[in-house]
């Protein structure tokens, strides 16, 4: 959250569309870029035509998939 207004800077200055996860249900762009991803959301990743690109950084907490049972 706290990069959110320097990604939307960053994306306007690219002129580039910048939508929240629950925003983008049914469209679809030539480049998706998911930042920071917690969950895995199979509707962010469907909606790249050509390009997906997934950025992570050291606050990126990851839900895990295994039971560890």
């Amino acid at each position: 959250p706290e990069d959110l207004p320097k990604l939307k800077s960053l994306c306007g200055d690219m002129k580039w569309d910048c939508h929240a996860e629950n925003e983008v249900v049914g469209a679809e762009a030539s480049t998706v870029i998911i930042y920071d991803l917690v969950e895995l959301h199979f509707e962010a990743f469907t909606r790249a035509i050509n390009n997906l690109i997934i950025i992570t950084t050291d606050s990126t907490e990851y839900a895990s998939m295994v039971n560890s049972s």
